[in-house]
């Protein structure tokens, strides 16, 4: 008799609740990995989220969600790791679940991924009968005080593409439609996860650079057995540290949420859903708590790092210079102006070198006589370039120079870093150098060149920025 209460269930779980059988989040867009493993990591650092969903509140025994996941990103953000674990109540059915989730991350352009990832673990359904009631407190005596309980292997795929902001991801819930088991023998239930299919989209927009940008969030879901659910929505965040969003779910509710962000370490959201279909009026809302930990030091350990990076660049742009005259010399006198063109900037970027060379030994002479020390800036900390070759993301410098802090291939992680720094207290711009595809981060300085150099100086020597460098175009 028992498989046919498992069957029974079974099919009450696979109609229109059907997202019951794999939990149902309303702020998934803070923590995307939950529902495609293809994003595990995707977000950078160590990312801890602590999740409480309490649906139909004035219906006893109404679904009830409690989930813990974490995940980070490895390997120079090539490979995302996570692990989450979930409890997911339904009057007498109670399911727990955990798994363990990978990601591989194929950079196809500069701040353009493309990501596969798969997950896998074990889900647990048990069956209370001791709290099965048939009305007015009557209790079914053949059924009190046994409980069954089965477990059951899961796996889920994904796919997800990012450019900039926009995020198109598939995934596959319950991929293989495992059978559940007792755990008193080795007999199968008539209970069977249902295989899901998952597609989602969402852009961030920038309204106002920095300041204001608008989240479009749109998700399709789809059961076997011709079921099927949609949300589309949207948030608007300021800074990225405040944000409320509003969404509609298909055949169930209209979802309002809230939430913060501190020094991007912290978040917290409330969402609240609001029935719309037959249980409008009847069934109570929905509450849902979403709160995140950010761990680590991601946006600064690319500081050394970067600069060696930048270094190595710098060194190969030299050697195809070289190689560049060494072509034109060989041509020969049809090549002359070129010839020509190219000394005159040579000679124009000397007397700039030997300039800032001058300010240096003036500075290093200052702070010895002040100090006792004598150790000048090491003159390839300077950099001389081309206007047209940059493209100020953030932030304009006043004069012709801009001091470097931290250098890095996308302008998502550059981003990052500088909300980082800013949130210490330091004025970050950006730019990107076209030719050499990095983008800067540097420290937004008034005044001129010698100023600047001055700055440099006081920076290395005090601050934490000990591997600065000025970057001058003309």
């Amino acid at each position: 008799m028992k498989k046919y209460i498992w069957l029974a269930l079974g099919i009450l779980m696979a109609m229109p609740v059907m997202a019951q059988q794999i939990p149902l989040y309303s702020q998934y867009n803070l923590n995307p990995f939950l529902y495609n493993p293809a994003r595990t990591g995707q977000q950078g650092g160590l990312n801890v989220n602590l999740i409480y969903r309490r649906m139909w509140t004035d219906i006893p025994g109404a679904p009830e969600t409690r989930a813990i996941s974490l995940d980070g990103a490895i390997v120079d953000d090539k490979v995302g790791l996570g692990a989450f674990v979930y409890q997911d109540f339904t009057n007498i059915v109670n399911r727990n679940a955990g798994y363990l989730s990978y990601a591989y991350f194929f950079k196809l352009k500069p701040d353009m991924r493309l990501s596969l990832g798969i997950n896998a673990g074990v889900v647990q359904t048990r069956i209370n009968f001791d709290e099965a009631s048939f009305g007015d407190g009557v209790i079914d005596p053949v059924q009190s005080n046994n409980t069954q309980s089965g477990v059951a292997f899961d796996a889920s795929a994904g796919i997800n593409y990012q450019w900039k902001g926009l995020n198109v991801g598939f995934a596959v819930p319950q991929l293989f439609k495992t059978r559940v088991k007792y755990l008193s023998d080795d007999d199968e239930t008539g209970y069977q996860l249902a295989r899901h299919y998952l597609v989602n989209a969402s852009y961030e927009i920038p309204i106002k650079k920095d300041l204001f940008f608008i989240e479009p969030i749109a998700m399709f879901r789809a059961a076997e057995g011709k079921t099927y659910q949609f949300d589309i929505g949207s948030s608007f965040m300021f800074k990225r540290i405040a944000w409320i969003s509003a969404m509609y779910r298909f055949d169930y509710a209209v979802t309002v949420s809230a939430g913060v962000r501190v020094h991007n370490r912290f978040n917290i959201g409330y969402a609240y859903d609001i029935n719309t279909n037959n249980l409008k009026g009847n069934g109570g809302g929905t509450h849902e708590v979403m709160v995140g930990l950010r761990f680590g030091k991601k946006e600064d350990k690319g500081l050394v790092e970067s600069i060696k990076k930048l270094e190595e660049s710098q060194q190969l742009q030299n050697e195809r210079i070289n190689t560049l005259e060494q072509k034109v010399d060989s041509v020969g006198k049809g090549n002359d102006q070129l010839r020509n063109e190219l000394q005159q900037k040579d000679a124009k970027i000397q007397q700039l070198e030997n300039q800032v060379q001058q300010i240096i030994q003036d500075i290093a002479k200052r702070d010895s006589a002040q100090t006792g020390s004598s150790a000048p800036i090491p003159s390839d900390l300077v950099y001389k370039g081309k206007k047209e070759d940059l493209e100020f993301i953030k932030g304009k410098p006043d004069g012709n120079y801009f001091m470097v802090v931290s250098s890095v291939r996308t302008e998502t992680l550059a981003r990052k870093i500088a909300d980082g720094l800013e949130a210490k207290g330091h004025k970050i711009g950006i730019v990107y150098n076209k030719r050499r595809t990095w983008y800067y981060l540097y420290l937004t300085q008034p005044g001129n060149l010698e100023e600047g150099i001055k700055e440099l100086y006081k920076i290395r020597r005090e601050t934490e920025f000990k591997d600065a460098w000025i970057h001058i175009y003309e």
